[in-house]
Parts: C-alpha cells; structure tokens; sequence
C-alpha cells in the first residue's frame, strides 16, 4: 500500500543531499524528544459517525456519492479495514470506463485524467516514539485501474505518497455493492526517509457519479431505481482485530412525481397518401392522430376535412398539438391535373344549306366550329 521513497547516491550532488536530510531528521528527532508530548489517550476502538450522501436522491439518477467516517480508539488501535456496503440497487461500478490507469501508471502517480473517479481525504494523528507530534489532513485523488479496483494517492506534504487499493465485489449485508479497502497505513515517511506513526481519524471519499476530470465520462454510479429508505452499512476492523459496525442511510426520491411529457402526437393512416393525384377539384383527407397520453390531439386541418385543389401541386400540413404543447407535423402532396378532353367540336349555321342548287362554278362555304375547351378548332376546308 505505502510507496517508500529510496534514496541512492551517484553523484557528489545526492550525497550532499542525503547529508541535509539526515541533518534536518536528526534535528527534528531531537526536537521531538525535547518538545514533543505523550499521545492523549483516547476511548475503544469504534467509528462515532458516518454518513453516505449522494449529490441527488432521484431515482435511478447518477449521482456524485459522499462517503465519510471517523475513528475513535488508542494510538495502537489503528484502522486496519474498512468494508463499506452500499444500498441494494445503487450501482457503483468501473466497467464502463474505457480509459484506466494500469499497475505501472499507478505506481508512477500519472494515471490518465479520464481515469478520475473522484478525491479523498484523510486526517490521522502523527507521533514518533509514542509522542503526539501533530493531527493534519491530506488530499488524494481516486482513479479506475486496469485491475477493477479503486487506487487513491494521498500526496502529504513533506512525506512519501500513500498508495491506497479499494476492491468492489457483492455486498452479502445489503445486496449492493461492497467497497473494502484493506491495510489502511499505519506509518508516513518523513522526507521519504524517517518512519512516523500515522493513526487515522477521519476518511472522506467524493465518489463521481461519471469518470474524468469534468465528470462528463462514463457512468459510474446510479441510484436505485425504487424509491424508499437505501441503507448502507460500514465495517471496520482495527489491527488489534476488533470490529465495528456502523449504518447511514438515505431515501430514494422521485417515484410519486409523473415525468414531464416530451412526446409529440404521432398521425398515421393518412389517405390519400402523399403524391395522389386527380382531375377533382377537391380531396377529402383523412387520418388518425393519437398522443401518449391517451387524450386526442388538437389536429388542423381536421380529419374528414375536404382540401379545395388547384391546378398542379397543392401542398397539405397536417399540425397537431397535445395537451402538454408537444407538436408534430405530417405533410402531404396532391397534385390536380386538367381532365382529358373527349368531346368533338360541333359544326353550325353551314351556308349554303345542305342540298343547296346552283348554276354557278362555285360557292362560298361558312359555318361555325366551336369547341368546348373555348380554343377554335382546326377545320378544312376553313370557313
């Protein structure tokens, strides 16, 4: 879990180096032993609180998810495990993240930003030879490796980073997911070289709901999807081997609301169907227009309507509009064409008469020729 710093002289410039720190450590042992005061004691081993919030309760949300806990105990009653058992229902895996930090990137604190999961941050009592030096925090970053598992790296200043593994696997106390984190550090190393004692009081997770450094990735926590009390539950284990249970829960919103209605009617059944054409005048429309809610939409024109056509193509919108606003438009075309014509022209007032009796060379023959399309037609021998 804990990366020790070695430190390796090659060169004058290291060696000189190492002199200042062994220095400086030997300085600072001294001022321990002169100044430092015996580590206050403290009551059993037990978690006084903890607490798992997430950033919304809504169901079946992806939600950011809150963790935290304190310790009480003696300085050698340290946190060895901790086994926290989320709600039934609430999803909290890394499978969906494609880009994860292997073993090596890990190792190295240079895990890929699309690896985030989230931070941390832990608060521990250090002492040396059984003196209280000071109680601080430190900050960490959690990433999704390449193994399945959570790895946080905690960077206290002026000691070595810790390296912390989580594991997820099925819950047997709740049914959800189960988060252990084992061999929580007992020691940080000064300048990556002088061991102190490190007692851990306090933990605090901030799980993403989406992996990255923008929480827009891939999801990795839901909420459950019934609504209720969501119950989680932390076990923790000194490393004088006692154990302690402790439970937090929430309650799961948003199953007696009725989500907003973002669907639009839906018009089917549409006769004539778009392209129909005819010589008529006018078309009778018809349709069906129904809408998710189970109530009939506003539809215009209206089914059964007659459509006037003119010459060519006419072009019809069919607009409907439910209850909650949601619109929808269905559009056709019909084309109205001029009807063949069948009818002959007529031939009228022929002068001279039928049977007419001359004893000229010639006469000169009128008539009228009209037609019902109003265009004169084409006749021989002309008038």
């Amino acid at each position: 879990m804990f990366v020790r710093s070695s430190v390796r002289a090659t060169n004058q410039g290291t060696v000189g180096s190492l002199r200042m720190k062994l220095a400086l450590l030997s300085a600072v042992a001294t001022a321990v032993l002169v100044f430092a005061i015996p580590a206050s004691a403290s009551a059993a081993f037990g978690i006084p609180s903890f607490s798992v919030t997430p950033s919304t309760t809504t169901k079946a949300a992806n939600p950011n998810l809150a963790v935290s806990f304190t310790r009480s105990g003696t300085a050698s009653e340290d946190l060895r495990d901790s086994a926290l058992h989320l709600p039934g229902g609430l999803g909290f895996t890394t499978s969906a993240v494609a880009t994860k930090c292997t073993s090596a990137q890990f190792s190295a604190d240079s895990c890929p930003a699309a690896s985030k999961l989230g931070s941390s941050a832990l608060t521990a009592d250090v002492a040396i030879f059984g003196m209280q030096l000071f109680s601080g925090s430190t900050g960490g970053t959690a990433y999704a490796l390449s193994t399945g598992e959570i790895g946080i790296v905690y960077h206290p200043s002026g000691f070595s980073k810790i390296f912390v593994k989580q594991t997820l696997s099925a819950s047997s106390v709740t049914g959800g997911v189960q988060v252990k984190t084992t061999n929580w550090p007992r020691q940080v190393y000064l300048l990556g070289i002088l061991p102190l004692d490190a007692t851990i009081t306090r933990a605090d997770f901030a799980y993403q709901g989406k992996a990255g450094t923008s929480s827009t990735g891939p999801i990795v926590i839901t909420n459950p999807s019934t609504c209720g009390a969501a119950s989680s539950s932390l076990v923790a284990t000194s490393y004088q081997g006692v154990s302690v249970t402790k439970t937090s829960s929430f309650t799961v919103t948003g199953c007696g609301t009725t989500p907003p209605d973002t669907t639009p009617p839906t018009v089917t059944g549409i006769s004539p169907a778009t392209g129909f054409s005819t010589t008529d005048s006018s078309v009778v429309l018809t349709y069906t227009a129904t809408d998710d809610s189970g109530a009939a939409p506003t539809c215009t024109p209206t089914s059964g309507s007659t459509i006037p056509l003119s010459l060519g193509a006419n072009p019809v919108t069919i607009h409907c509009t439910d209850g909650s606003g949601n619109a929808t438009d269905a559009n056709v075309s019909y084309t109205r064409t001029t009807p063949a014509d069948t009818t002959p022209p007529t031939i009228t007032n022929i002068s001279p008469a039928d049977g007419f009796s001359t004893t000229d060379a010639s006469v000169v023959l009128t008539y009228d020729a009209p037609d019902n399309s109003g265009a004169a037609p084409t006749c021989t021998p002309t008038s």
